[in-house]
């Protein structure tokens, strides 16, 4: 392969990375986000729960 070959290659290489990486951090913010609206809708049934009803 010339330099010229390498060079892109290396490009490409580089970009699909940086696109898996990228699809990965996503999926774990989403993830993240979930859990955490999860934890706070606990949370308010919780107190629900623990509030007196008249």
């Amino acid at each position: 392969m010339s330099a010229k070959h390498v060079t892109i290659v290396s490009a490409l290489v580089t970009v699909a990375v940086i696109i898996v990486l990228a699809m990965d951090w996503a999926e774990a913010v989403a993830k993240k986000k979930e859990q955490t609206l999860g934890e706070r809708v606990q949370q308010l049934t919780d107190l629900s729960l623990k509030r007196p009803t008249i």
